[in-house]
């Protein structure tokens, strides 16, 4: 079930909530609140274990909103959570979340955020591996018949 906010829309997939961005520019203060507000109350929500953040539709960001990202990073990561962002490709975003080591390119600084080119990369290193080990063969073992005696006062 889609459930949609003011700035995103967001969608429960195998226990990981997805949250997509529907808000081309991301600022001020105003809109740094009602964001922190709406991704608080859709995290406490999903009862998920994780949140994929997707800002594939996002053009401009400034730092305060960035704050709401890094309060609920550290929400999640206090109930054992995983938080990653996905989909920054406008180079100004981009800029933005490299250039306060939020997230990294090079994959050898240390950042905040986990980073993924699409939803599903996230969503594919945040899942659980399927197993690859094939389920026992059903034996069917049938229990030693046993007599049961009724308790008094109700013989058949």
């Amino acid at each position: 079930m889609i459930t949609t906010y003011r700035y995103f829309r967001c969608a429960l997939q195998e226990g990981i909530l997805v949250v997509e961005i529907t808000e081309p520019r991301l600022h001020g203060d105003l809109m740094e609140d009602q964001l922190r507000q709406d991704l608080f109350q859709a995290w406490h929500e999903s009862h998920g274990r994780g949140v994929v953040i997707d800002f594939s539709q996002v053009r401009f960001v400034t730092s305060a909103v960035l704050r709401a990202l890094i309060l609920l990073r550290r929400e999640v990561l206090s109930q054992n959570g995983r938080i990653a962002l996905c989909g920054l490709r406008d180079e100004h975003v981009l800029r933005v979340f490299t250039t306060t080591r939020l997230v990294t390119t090079s994959g050898t600084t240390p950042r905040l955020f986990e980073s993924y080119p699409d939803v599903a990369a996230a969503l594919a290193q945040m899942l659980p591996a399927p197993s690859t080990l094939e389920p026992p063969e059903s034996s069917t073992i049938t229990p030693p018949c046993a007599t049961q005696t009724p308790p008094p006062g109700q013989e058949a």
